[in-house]
């Protein structure tokens, strides 16, 4: 008996830890999935359907979809706050208004209440009055992208009765743009491949100056801020099929005597490839690799 008792405690704490984790992990994901600004459309009519099935109740001959903008400020526990603005498309300037909602989270589900009415002018339709009513929305997600989307519709007859559609694109990173992509590049050899793998050794030409330079491999930096000296910086590379396999070496400087020289020896398939090169601040030195069969 007391071995029974102790399995059926062990599960019932078991079963509460599983669902307090999973009421936080829903509770985070509100707190990051939710706040932001979600943009949309509620339509008038929907495809497949006559349009007098979008159609407000008080004033049947309207037929423009509304534009609207809802912002969730804050989230606490299974509430928010926010604003919303919607506008008709045409003539939005004299056709919108901005109203404070509050609402109410459950699960994938929301419920947005609209409060109070800011400021809102109505010219084009002087019949009818701003509505926008109680939306009821469901959320999904993009995992690939984490864009996510509200859709649903408003539950007032006597408001837009249409579907509700919203999204909430996340911000790309945007991605820096290497610092050889100002200058020109000068191309001083092309280099077939038949195996992916290759080495190059890279020295001062002649006279050591203070010679510095960047050297990138498919916009990756392999060697940084290194001086060019009579003693070979040496390097072991591998090509990549869907890349455009282009080696750039970038000038820090001119050193003592312009401009920035190198010699560069290529070992490859066997083969010794030795290439002169020169960069300044205005060009980059640029070697380009060819892989067998590949059509360029």
């Amino acid at each position: 008996m007391t071995g029974r008792i102790s399995i059926s405690y062990l599960l019932r704490i078991c079963l509460i830890a599983v669902i307090i984790t999973f009421c936080y992990n829903s509770r985070a994901q509100h707190n990051t999935l939710l706040p932001g600004k979600w943009t949309g459309v509620q339509y008038i009519s929907s495809p497949g359907k006559k349009d007098k099935a979008y159609r407000t109740v008080s004033l049947p001959e309207i037929a423009d979809s509304t534009y609207m903008e809802l912002t969730i400020k804050e989230v606490n526990g299974n509430y928010f706050s926010g604003t919303l603005y919607r506008s008709f498309f045409q003539k939005a300037e004299e056709n919108f208004c901005m109203a404070t909602v509050d609402g109410t989270i459950s699960g994938n589900r929301i419920t947005v209440k609209v409060l109070n009415f800011g400021k809102n002018q109505l010219k084009k339709y002087p019949g009818f009055y701003w509505c926008a009513g109680t939306l009821n929305l469901t959320w999904k997600q993009d995992e690939k992208s984490n864009d996510a989307e509200l859709y649903g519709k408003s539950s007032d007859a006597e408001c837009f009765s249409g579907p509700v559609t919203l999204q909430k694109k996340e911000p790309k990173p945007k991605q820096e743009k290497p610092a050889y992509a100002a200058r020109k590049d000068s191309v001083f050899r092309t280099i077939p491949l038949i195996n992916k793998q290759f080495t190059l050794e890279l020295f001062d030409n002649g006279i050591v100056d203070g010679d510095s330079v960047t050297v990138y491999f498919n916009q990756k930096v392999v060697v940084a801020h290194q001086l060019l000296t009579g003693k070979p910086i040496t390097l072991t590379l591998t090509a990549e099929e869907h890349a455009g396999n282009i080696l750039v070496m970038y000038a820090d400087n001119l050193g003592t005597v312009p401009p920035n020289t190198a010699v560069m020896k290529i070992r490859a398939d066997g083969k010794v490839y030795e290439v002169f090169m020169k960069s300044d601040l205005q060009s980059n030195a640029v070697i380009r690799f060819t892989m067998a069969g590949k059509k360029e």
